[in-house]
């Protein structure tokens, strides 16, 4: 299974985030549905874009088709994490049953400095305004406040 991908380059850093579906277990009597005592499914990950080193990768579980006649048992976890990919682990035990699963994950790290085009830089959300004034005429109208409080 593979999972789209969104890439964001930005002030030197890369973003890359997607989301889908592990496995159907259920479906097809797979062995996390169907088996017991420990178990794991295993899933690599290539990234769509490389890397300059290993990336710092966190994991979400965003779905779960989970048997309630046993205790909901698992963890998930990334492996083996390189700048071309990484793996996704998600382990059970026990008679704990999964028919389905679903991750969300994201990657950040940084990009080489020969990487680094002309990327925009990351504007806080305060910043961001609609039809508003500008981040100088914000600063203007700041330094214009300022001078007149010392007016006072």
């Amino acid at each position: 299974m593979s999972f789209m991908q969104t890439v964001l380059k930005a002030s030197g850093l890369m973003f890359i985030s997607a989301q889908g579906e592990l496995f159907n277990h259920c479906d097809s009597e797979g062995p996390m549905w169907s088996g017991r005592d420990d178990r794991d499914f295993r899933l690599p990950v290539t990234f769509d874009a490389k890397f300059d080193a290993p990336p710092m990768v966190t994991l979400g579980l965003s779905g779960i088709d989970i048997a309630h006649e046993q205790n909901a048992r698992l963890v998930l976890v990334a492996e083996d994490i390189s700048p071309e990919g990484f793996t996704i682990v998600l382990r059970t035990w026990s008679d704990t049953r999964i028919g389905r699963a679903s991750a969300s994950w994201m990657a950040v790290g940084s990009l080489a400095a020969s990487k680094v085009e002309e990327l925009a830089p990351i504007v806080p959300p305060r910043n961001r305004q609609r039809g508003g004034p500008g981040l100088e005429a914000m600063i203007e109208r700041e330094r214009r406040m300022s001078g007149d409080r010392k007016r006072d």
